[in-house]
């Protein structure tokens, strides 16, 4: 994580700067006040880091043998959009993103067909085929 360095002086934030020589191998990286003009040493190597953020999808979340886990729980009045076998496999997402928190993942109990489907997909296809 990259610090935030105040001005010893007048207490405003410090900025990195490239403090000049006459080439390259003379510069020096430091931190300078905009205010006082005050400078300090920068004995850091990280100035700025740029995290992205990476929201999994479903595709990202592919586990081999999902359908046959014991361990998770099945829905037996759905049925799979794809090969229409029932019982599938589901799971919630384990992001923290929050669009992607409350997510509920269906997989397809019949393992040649390990089709992949979101809680939402399957409400919007539900509604139509009712309605």
């Amino acid at each position: 994580m990259v610090k935030i360095f105040f001005c010893d002086d007048c207490h405003d934030m410090l900025y990195p700067r490239i403090k000049g020589g006459t080439s390259n191998t003379d510069e020096m990286l430091v931190y300078v006040c905009r205010r006082c003009q005050n400078d300090k040493d920068h004995d850091e190597s990280c100035v700025y880091s740029h995290q992205i953020a990476h929201i999994p999808t479903e595709d990202t979340m592919e586990i081999k043998d999902i359908a046959t886990d014991p361990s998770l729980p099945r829905y037996p009045d759905i049925h799979c959009p794809v090969c229409g076998k029932d019982d599938p496999v589901f799971f919630q997402s384990t992001s923290s993103h929050p669009d992607t928190k409350m997510a509920l993942y269906f997989v397809c109990s019949d393992v040649l067909c390990a089709h992949r489907w979101t809680a939402k997909n399957q409400f919007e296809n539900r509604n139509t085929t009712k309605g």
